[in-house]
């Protein structure tokens, strides 16, 4: 993801923050990407967000 695309998103203003917390920001859209994984393939389960 484009640094100013996260800035964009996070609200970031300083290029330097970006980058410093870039690699935090690909674990946070995994961490989503299992969750609505979760919510899309259930088998039947009641799922519960926290």
């Amino acid at each position: 993801m484009a640094e100013r695309v996260v800035m964009g998103i996070t609200g970031w203003s300083n290029l330097a923050t970006a980058i410093r917390y870039l690699h935090r920001t690909a674990q946070v859209r995994r961490d989503i990407a299992q969750q609505i994984g979760g919510l899309l393939w259930t088998t039947g389960k009641q799922v519960s967000i926290t």
